[in-house]
């Protein structure tokens, strides 16, 4: 069984399938941290690649063949924002939060770690710009490639859609695994 994690930024998709992945033993990938690492390798951030992919498809479309060809490794939780398009057997989950609390979440997560793709924000509200923009990008990226259908913020999409705003991680976690148990 696979289970996709998508969801817009800050709402603990990443974070979610970390701590969904243990308690269930399985494996846990991200497209997101792949994107991340392949950013990192030609020495730019996250947004810069994203940038890039504008022109040059061929930088999602690697994150999104590493997708496929890691389910096929078993049972795992995948993380990332057009993940369930290329596994569509598997439990569609979309975490959604609102944008004012996703940019505190992403702005005091970096003041104690930050990702080294990830930009430096300065205030609550430029990292509530450049992940609205982010966001933004990525959809047209993603539908320009693959077509409408692969509008990761069309809720019809996910068998499961859930607000993190004032849950934790951990009852996130939770009512996917209640899900899981009625749907599987």
């Amino acid at each position: 069984m696979i289970i996709t994690i998508s969801g817009k930024p800050g709402s603990g998709k990443s974070t979610v399938a970390k701590l969904l992945a243990k308690k269930l033993g399985w494996k846990r990938f991200s497209a997101g941290d792949a994107r991340g690492e392949a950013a990192q390798k030609l020495g730019i951030t996250i947004d810069e690649f994203n940038t890039r992919a504008n022109k040059d498809c061929s930088l999602h479309k690697f994150a999104d063949e590493m997708t496929i060809r890691l389910s096929k490794q078993g049972n795992c939780v995948m993380d990332g924002w057009i993940a369930w398009f290329f596994l569509p057997k598997s439990l569609k989950v979309f975490l959604n939060v609102s944008p004012i609390i996703a940019a505190k979440r992403i702005f005091q997560e970096q003041q104690i770690a930050r990702r080294p793709d990830e930009c430096v924000y300065k205030t609550v509200a430029e990292a509530s710009r450049t992940l609205k923009k982010r966001m933004k990008i990525s959809r047209s990226q993603f539908m320009s490639i693959y077509g409408k259908k692969a509008d990761f913020l069309n809720l019809k999409n996910y068998d499961l859609v859930l607000n993190t705003n004032r849950s934790t991680p951990e009852q996130t976690c939770k009512e996917i695994l209640q899900n899981m148990k009625r749907e599987y």
